[in-house]
């Protein structure tokens, strides 16, 4: 692994001998010297890139994972059944992430997205479970197969959504994926 700041990237690069894949990550958000306005749009870009090492093809996911947590301001707010739903419309896919146990009105009150352009996904909205404390094992199990099942198992006010994002890299090529992290939150606090 090594880190290249190129600006405005950030770079970091994955590798290992036995695994068929390089990993490239790109990841970035708009800004434009001395533009404020246009410099100020709430996403930040994160692009795989995966080059293939070998003869074969090989079939990959690329997954990404975020909890739903609206309405934790870090001070006095707290999550209040927070949900996640999956839509997709003009080539984006993702878990819109949405609360309706906090007040419109609160600082901490907003919408979060975790999305991506591949036009292969599978998703989870929400694979915690902490029955057992187990969650992360039932993910992996999951994520075996390189695809998620839509679940909703915690009764969790945080849900912890994913997206699995599978390609098919050719032998000596490369397949980017891009995931889109967003945020609204429209309420200033003073």
């Amino acid at each position: 692994c090594h880190f290249d700041a190129a600006y405005p990237l950030g770079q970091v690069s994955l590798s290992d001998p036995d695994v068929p894949l390089d990993v490239r990550l790109e990841a970035f958000n708009p800004m434009i010297l001395a533009e404020a306005d246009d410099s100020g749009i709430p996403v930040a870009i994160l692009r795989y890139v995966l080059s293939n090492k070998t003869d074969q093809t090989v079939a990959a996911t690329v997954c990404g994972t975020m909890a739903n947590y609206i309405g934790d301001d870090g001070q006095e707010g707290e999550c209040k059944a927070n949900v996640n739903a999956f839509r997709q419309d003009n080539g984006i896919r993702g878990l819109f992430m949405t609360s309706e146990g906090v007040a419109s009105s609160h600082p901490a009150w907003g919408t979060m997205a975790l999305a991506t352009t591949s036009p292969r996904v599978t998703f989870t909205r929400d694979w915690r479970d902490d029955r057992w404390r187990g969650g992360l094992l039932h993910f992996w199990d999951d994520l075996q197969d390189g695809q998620l099942v839509d679940t909703a198992r915690s009764s969790s006010d945080i849900p912890l959504g994913a997206l699995a994002a599978q390609v098919t890299v050719p032998p000596r090529g490369q397949v980017a994926v891009t995931f889109l992290l967003t945020w609204h939150f429209p309420n200033r606090q003073t």
